[in-house]
């Protein structure tokens, strides 16, 4: 699932591509994907400006209403790209279409009011983890009242931080030296500050690099992300650390696969 850095790439490639341009005409192929009625209404509306809240991407437009897009799994936008066989969605802009792929139809898409966004939003996520405001005291407070969960479990609930996924959990720990299953309650501040730096450091890397390309995200050209390489953890399975070169171990927390070094993470 594309997870902030990804996203953040999309919405600055937007910007730069649609700001300003008339929805001439959208074609729905999958009701699953855009259920809600007037999707199609948006004929002759401009697109404003395109923003993010964690992984979910807002596109502003001039008729007040925000279209709330969530890409899940597979979902995917690519500027000028003719559709395919997994396209369920075109917007066209003038001669160019902004097409909506999603191999396994999990992405979603809903139009809302602009006035009623700020109170949807509220309910659905936590602060953002690479905001300026959202420092140590504010992610020690916000983990104090997490004690008995597991620190990368916590991690990935959207409405405790907004934007960390599978790949920046799994990366975060590792980096900070935090067993994936260590429940909060037994961090120390030291690793608490630690962790922070690390999620802050490693998903700012990540959106430089645009984004990382461990499954089949690719941006909105249909190129890959550069921070795979990157990557010590997600996806290495029974590959060395390298940190200490010991065998790196895959389970499943909560459902989701996780990588760790049983040497490196305490």
């Amino acid at each position: 699932m594309p997870e902030l850095p990804e996203v953040e790439t999309i919405v600055r490639q937007l910007n730069k591509e649609i700001v300003g341009k008339i929805i001439t005409h959208v074609e729905v192929k999958d009701r699953k994907i855009a259920k809600f009625v007037g999707i199609e209404r948006l004929n002759n509306i401009k697109i404003i400006k395109v923003g993010r809240r964690g992984k979910l991407l807002l596109f502003y437009l001039s008729n007040k209403q925000v279209l709330m897009v969530h890409l899940k799994m597979t979902g995917k936008f690519f500027w000028g790209l003719l559709p395919d066989q997994h396209t369920r969605v075109i917007f066209w802009l003038g001669k160019k279409p902004l097409v909506f792929n999603d191999t396994r139809r999990f992405g979603y898409m809903e139009l809302i009011k602009e006035k009623e966004l700020a109170n949807v939003l509220i309910n659905k996520f936590g602060p953002e983890i690479l905001s300026l405001d959202f420092k140590f005291e504010n992610f020690k407070n916000a983990l104090l009242k997490k004690k008995k969960s597991k620190i990368k479990s916590l991690l990935l609930d959207q409405k405790f931080i907004a934007g960390i996924g599978n790949i920046y959990a799994q990366e975060g720990c590792f980096c900070a030296g935090i067993h994936p299953e260590r429940l909060v309650g037994s961090l120390s501040d030291t690793e608490i500050k630690k962790l922070l730096i690390c999620l802050k450091k490693i998903m700012n890397k990540a959106v430089e690099l645009g984004g990382t390309t461990a499954d089949d995200y690719v941006n909105l050209y249909n190129e890959a992300g550069g921070y795979a390489k990157y990557l010590k953890v997600y996806g290495r399975t029974g590959l060395s650390c390298k940190k200490c070169g010991s065998i790196l171990l895959g389970k499943k927390i909560n459902g989701r696969g996780t990588v760790y070094c049983e040497k490196c993470q305490t």
